[in-house]
């Protein structure tokens, strides 16, 4: 068991490492995250969740390996930075911003077909309408979907998070669940029990 003690040094150092690494990712996050900031964000998180599971393991070789009291020094100091970080974030929504890329996109196609005569089902490819793109704009999903552009007529896509009709109806939808969720609860409950029985009307 005394063998389990370099493991729980090593893996407390690399826990107190990870813990303060997320905390320099946290607080150098602005309070608006964007797509440029937005892998930093998951980072953050991956280091945090990382930090507690090597305290928590640390913790437990110390007490297999019964020497010393370094590890648990060590699991401590890997949680406690840790306490500094969130809630000073606005949250980022991968979502919005690829409804607000498919626009672009979508918009860009019809000033194509406007300026070039195009009709529907004539293809378009990205390069046909980077120049309609403002500048600094990047088409880019921050949940790793690929952007199908389409045909003329037809709605962009993107692979994760489907077309701007689909986003909206599963944006209604969600809606819909919320103020319908209040609505159901404030409904009183029938019971079966309240309601008189077939036997006892016949007995009248």
């Amino acid at each position: 068991m005394k063998k389990l003690y370099p493991v729980a040094i090593t893996l407390g150092i690399a826990g107190a490492l990870a813990s303060v690494i997320a905390v320099a990712m946290d607080k150098s996050l602005p309070y608006r995250i964007g797509v440029t900031e937005y892998p930093r964000y998951l980072w953050a998180g991956r280091l945090t969740e990382a930090a507690v599971g090597l305290a928590l393991v640390t913790v437990l070789c110390g007490i297999a390996a019964r020497k010393g009291w370094l590890p648990f020094a060590l699991g401590l100091v890997s949680l406690s930075p840790l306490l500094m970080i969130g809630g000073v974030h606005s949250g980022p929504n991968p979502e919005m911003w690829c409804y607000s890329n498919l626009r672009q996109i979508d918009g860009a196609k019809g000033q194509l077909a406007s300026e070039s005569g195009l009709t529907n089902s004539n293809p378009v490819t990205m390069a046909d309408i980077s120049r309609f793109i403002p500048a600094g704009f990047e088409l880019r999903c921050a949940a790793h979907g690929i952007y199908i552009i389409g045909s003329i007529g037809t709605e962009p896509r993107c692979t994760v998070h489907g077309t701007i009709p689909e986003m909206e109806a599963a944006w209604r939808r969600a809606m819909q669940a919320q103020q319908d969720g209040p609505a159901n609860r404030s409904k009183p409950v029938r019971s079966e029990t309240n309601q008189p029985s077939a036997a006892a009307g016949s007995g009248r």
